[in-house]
């Protein structure tokens, strides 16, 4: 297995899924691994919204946080 792989981080995290999915394909378009968690529970999302959250590889990171705070920066 690649070690590159061995440690995730979270670049980005929200309540609002679509958000968390956008910037995974910006992510992916720049050839950058990452997977979605989804920490929400359908059943009380207007009680207890919960996070999803974008996860990197640790190698990854900086250079997926300059393209999320860029993201942000200027929303398409």
């Amino acid at each position: 297995m690649n070690s590159a792989y061995n440690h995730w981080k979270i670049v980005f995290e929200a309540n609002d899924r679509l958000a968390v999915e956008i910037l995974y394909f910006h992510l992916e378009q720049e050839g950058i691994p990452c997977v979605i968690l989804n920490h929400q529970d359908s059943s009380y999302l207007n009680i207890l919204p919960g996070k999803v959250a974008l996860h990197v590889p640790e190698s990854y990171y900086d250079q997926a946080l300059a393209i999320v705070n860029a993201s942000q920066n200027n929303p398409e």
